[in-house]
């Protein structure tokens, strides 16, 4: 681009130095042509740039983690001439990409992306720069759109409940006592449309098949779904508990139609209705965004809850103990690698296995 500015000018001081010297017809009508031509190549840019129609397809993308995707822009190009040339540039790219617009016409500029961990992610594009139709001139328009990125937990449809029973870890019998409620009256093989909550979580990692506990008298506790994050986790151990209770919630979707999600804020906690597959990729955004790692929230769930957390903390266990206070049910998931560290006996607790990528 600079070579073209070079030669342009150096055109330009050829064209004029010649009439000056010589003052012939021929040379005025060559500068006359120069001269108008780049005006026109930088008034077509102009009225090309203020006329120009950009944006993002989708203002949010929802993707698989791990999973290759692409980001679609759209360039819309509304005067009857072309664009010979536009650079785009994402802030993540060390170059830009480089295409051009027909007239009257529509460019679908993609680029392939891939998320390897949970979480939101912001793609904003630094800037875009048009060109006239000698690519002497050019015009920026700065910070021309972001794109938001919610990388989701993989889900195992097909095998949802084979993958459940494979991340079950044998745990030591002092760790986990049984729930106070109802009295259990039998222990069964898991059958589609039996409660998530019934769940017998140790003998079901013994036997490696999902087992349900029968209850004499269902109390019917509308139990809950909560995350406890921790920013100092590995983002493997991360992925691996957040993964488990996509998967858990989903099962518990096809088999009870509903599930109660729990964003924590402060020491409130904020219900989430889930009845579809879009209303937990819904939840799972708010839980990246919103949710803070404050277990002082878990006093306010009203009912049981289904506590997932990256690592385990003495004043979680406080708030654990204390939501059981109140006659509540309450399951602690945590990553099997914090089996040394849990040694209280007052709160069930289910560990997760968390030994790297597994194909299900």
């Amino acid at each position: 681009m600079i070579f073209r500015r070079i030669m342009y000018f150096v055109l330009l001081y050829a064209v004029i130095t010649y009439n000056v010297l010589y003052r012939t017809y021929d040379g005025f009508i060559m500068l006359v042509f120069v001269v108008s031509a780049s005006l026109l190549s930088f008034i077509m840019l102009m009225l090309s740039r203020f006329k120009l129609r950009y944006g993002f397809r989708q203002k949010t993308i929802y993707v698989i983690r791990a999973g290759e995707h692409e980001i679609r822009y759209d360039i819309k190009n509304v005067m009857p001439f072309p664009l010979t040339r536009v650079d785009m540039k994402y802030e993540s790219q060390k170059k830009p990409q480089s295409f051009t617009v027909g007239a009257a016409n529509t460019a679908i500029v993609t680029r392939k992306d891939r998320r390897q961990h949970c979480g939101c992610y912001f793609e904003n594009i630094q800037r875009i720069t048009l060109y006239d139709f000698f690519r002497v001139f050019g015009m920026k328009i700065k910070n021309p759109g972001v794109v938001k990125i919610v990388a989701l937990p993989r889900l195992f449809d097909v095998n949802t409940e084979e993958y459940i029973e494979g991340m079950l870890c044998v745990e030591n019998e002092s760790s986990r006592i049984a729930l106070k409620g109802s009295e259990v009256s039998g222990i069964r093989e898991y059958a589609p449309g039996d409660s998530m909550k019934n769940i017998h979580h140790k003998l079901s990692s013994r036997m490696s098949k999902l087992m349900v506990k029968e209850y004499a008298a269902e109390e019917g506790s509308d139990d809950g779904f909560v995350f406890i994050d921790d920013d100092s986790a590995q983002p493997d151990v991360r992925d691996s508990m957040l993964e488990f209770m996509y998967n858990v919630i989903y099962l518990r979707l096809k088999t009870d139609k509903k599930a109660t999600g729990y964003i924590l804020k402060g020491t409130a906690a904020a219900p989430v209705e889930i009845t579809s597959k879009e209303d937990i990729d819904n939840f799972f955004e708010r839980v990246y965004e919103e949710n803070e790692a404050d277990e002082q929230g878990l006093n306010d769930i009203p009912s049981g809850a289904f506590v997932f957390a990256v690592s385990f903390t003495e004043k979680l266990y406080r708030s654990c103990l204390q939501l059981r206070g109140k006659a509540n049910n309450i399951v602690l998931y945590l990553p099997d690698i914090e089996q040394s560290r849990m040694d209280k006996p007052d709160v069930e607790v289910v560990y997760i296995s968390t030994g790297g990528e597994r194909d299900w």
